[in-house]
Order: structure tokens, then sequence, then C-alpha cells
């Protein structure tokens, strides 16, 4: 989960400690049950080269298969890639798109949107920033709100506290954020119940 850097989170070793921007991909992965239309089929789009995203893939695939989905991926290596990418699984009758925190794939989100979009597909996105580029939904992590944890560890070392006693931390609250106006490009409603479980909606 640490990319190789710790074996053990909870008491770092390699003289390496913070925090960590994985987001509840098992909740963001049930979100697409409770949008009020019916999913059978949901697919995932990441960056190869990027090793956090193949993490966020098995765990959304385990949450697809707890949830009763089916789940397809597509990667891409080049960016250049993506529209064939988007277009494979649209191919594939996907009825929901879930994109991970993927930082080249944020970098051409406009593609995966328009693909989505004529599709008439919701994309439940790994991030917040994701919902101005077009996605739907999403439970996400502050970045904010991530920075200062870190930096109150930071603190911690310069104070002299050990890094091995300092467990890598990840924000507890994940806000559950909706799109009204990304929602009613593609034709979908918000059910009421959702509506009001969510910690902000965007209407604009």
């Amino acid at each position: 989960e640490y990319s190789g850097l710790m074996s053990d989170a909870s008491a770092p070793n390699n003289n390496i400690t913070g925090t960590s921007d994985m987001n509840p991909v098992r909740e963001q992965i049930q979100l697409f049950t409770k949008l009020g239309i019916t999913i059978d089929k949901i697919g995932m789009i990441y960056c190869s080269t990027e090793s956090n995203s193949i993490i966020q893939r098995d765990l959304a695939q385990d949450a697809a298969d707890e949830f009763g989905l089916e789940f397809v991926f597509e990667t891409f290596a080049e960016t250049n890639q993506i529209g064939s990418a988007m277009d494979s699984l649209i191919e594939k009758g996907i009825d929901g798109i879930y994109t991970p925190t993927d930082s080249t794939l944020v970098s051409v989100y406009s593609t995966v949107h328009s693909k989505a979009d004529a599709a008439q597909i919701p994309i439940i996105a790994g991030e917040e920033a994701c919902l101005e580029l077009g996605a739907v939904a999403t439970l996400s992590i502050n970045y904010f709100d991530l920075g200062k944890l870190t930096g109150e560890m930071a603190v911690q070392v310069l104070n002299g506290k050990a890094i091995s006693e300092l467990p890598v931390l990840q924000l507890e609250e994940v806000p559950l954020v909706l799109h009204l106006g990304n929602a009613e490009d593609i034709g979908l409603t918000f059910p009421e119940e959702l509506l009001e479980q969510a910690d902000r909606v965007i209407d604009n």
C-alpha cells in the first residue's frame, strides 16, 4: 500500500513517515449503488505506470464484487491513448465510470469527461477536484486538511519525537460531495436520500 517505502505503517521503518492520501475506494464504489439508476457494470481507467492506481484498481475490484457490480478496466501509458481506452470501456457496456486519484489521468480529464458525457455515463471520482472537471460525485479527502495534518506531524519530529513512533496517518473525515450541474448534463437526478446525506452540493 505504501509503494515499498515501509513494511509497517503503524510503526514506520526506514526513517519515513507522513500522511497518506489514499481515498476510500470501497465507499466510492458503493456510491454507484446509491445514484438511483440501474448500474450493473462499472469501468475504471488509469495510467499503467502509477503504482497507486494499481492498488486502487484492486480495491475497486473487491468493492465491485462486494456490491454485486461487474467490473472492467482499461489502462493507458501515454496520454494520447486515453481516448481509445475510454472508447473501449464504453464499448464494453459500462453504466458508470470510476476515476482514481491518478495525476496523469487528471491531466487529461477533459477527454474522460467528454466521452462519458456523450455516452450519458456518470463519473464517480477519487478526489473532489475532479467534480470541477466533470465527475458527479465523490467521497473526498481534503488536501488542505491533509497538509495541516502533515504539518502537525512535522512539528512533532522537530520537537524530537522519533519517526518510528509516528504512524502514517490518514484523514478520518471524507465528505460526500455531489455536483448537480454535471449530473443534470447526463440526465441524472440524485435521489433525495443521497442529497440529504451530502456534506456539500455544488450547483453550477
